[in-house]
């Protein structure tokens, strides 16, 4: 048995394998953290809401795969249950107006989002969300520059 043999066998009667990701890690690491490595332990320590979201998004993220507009976005979702929609819309025009404020959102692509994150308010609850973002696609609309004239009746 060589040099190099020897001590691989060292080695692997020092390691065992992460019980979530099967990473190799040292047993001692494995004792410590209830058999996982680091990244699962740490993992694992979060909240459960938190990695639920992060699944969401996730799962949103390659549905999308290839991203070519928010439009096109929000069609590949309707094949998901319908919160992912409303989780993207809403989540995407609560950037653009933190970003750059609502004729920021008015102006981008993103814009073509409102109607469905003000349907992702009123299911949340957050009617005053709702009420907010409907009076401004009515702002818009009023002045005639709506681009949502097909979804929008008069009242």
């Amino acid at each position: 048995m060589g040099e190099m043999d020897k001590d691989e066998l060292e080695m692997k009667e020092e390691s065992s394998s992460c019980s979530v990701c099967g990473r190799v890690i040292r047993k001692l690491t494995a004792a410590r953290r209830n058999g996982m490595c680091a990244p699962c332990h740490r993992n694992a320590a979060r909240p459960p809401e938190e990695r639920f979201a992060e699944d969401v998004y996730e799962t949103i993220e390659a549905t999308i795969k290839p991203f070519t507009g928010h439009k096109k976005a929000l069609e590949k979702l309707q094949a998901l249950p319908r919160g992912y929609s409303l989780c993207y819309a809403y989540h995407y025009v609560q950037e653009d107006i933190l970003n750059g404020g609502i004729s920021q959102l008015y102006s981008n692509s993103t814009w073509s989002l409102i109607l469905e994150a003000e349907n992702a308010a009123n299911i949340a609850g957050q009617k005053n969300i709702a009420a907010l973002l409907r009076q401004i696609v009515y702002y818009y609309h009023k002045k005639g520059r709506s681009k949502h004239k097909l979804s929008i009746t008069e009242e």
